[in-house]
């Protein structure tokens, strides 16, 4: 099969196209996934404050109601953040370093992805998602340590 010549502004404005995707598709994933991750935490503030002498037995142990719903929220919290930064966040690495060699060839005016990346850089985008997703992490496993040990043992 022949190789097919793409001009550069063509290959630029796929890649700028793919970017915007990524882009997108991280934003979705944030916003459903920490909409549902809060809610979740309410739910278990929730249960905790009308239920606060309700408890499961879990392997030996009994634990409040909460805890269960906080381990899970913690658990699709931590799977979130994989399907965030490990893979749509990569790609869209991907993309923006294909943009920007292909900007390398190109004129001044068409250098939006070297611009961007010059305002912001890798490393400030990878704190910005730590924080995105630590923030609500800490304070979750603040609540659920409180929920597993402060809350008072079985009642008998």
């Amino acid at each position: 099969m022949a190789k097919q010549n793409v001009a550069p502004i063509d290959e630029w404005k796929t890649v700028i196209d793919a970017q915007m995707h990524f882009n997108e598709m991280i934003l979705r994933t944030r916003s459903i996934g920490s909409s549902v991750i809060l809610a979740a935490y309410g739910a278990a503030a929730v249960s905790v404050a009308q239920y606060p002498n309700d408890r499961l037995p879990i392997l030996g142990h009994c634990v409040h109601v909460g805890v269960v719903v906080m381990l899970f929220a913690l658990c699709l919290l931590g799977s979130i953040f994989l399907l965030d930064y490990c893979y749509y966040y990569r790609l869209l690495l991907g993309a923006v370093e294909r943009g920007e060699a292909i900007e390398k060839g190109l004129p001044e005016a068409t250098r939006l992805t070297t611009n961007l990346s010059e305002c912001v850089s890798r490393l400030g985008a990878r704190n910005v998602i730590w924080a995105f997703y630590g923030i609500p992490a800490a304070a979750g496993l603040i609540f659920f340590v409180y929920m597993l040990h402060g809350l008072g043992a079985c009642s008998t």
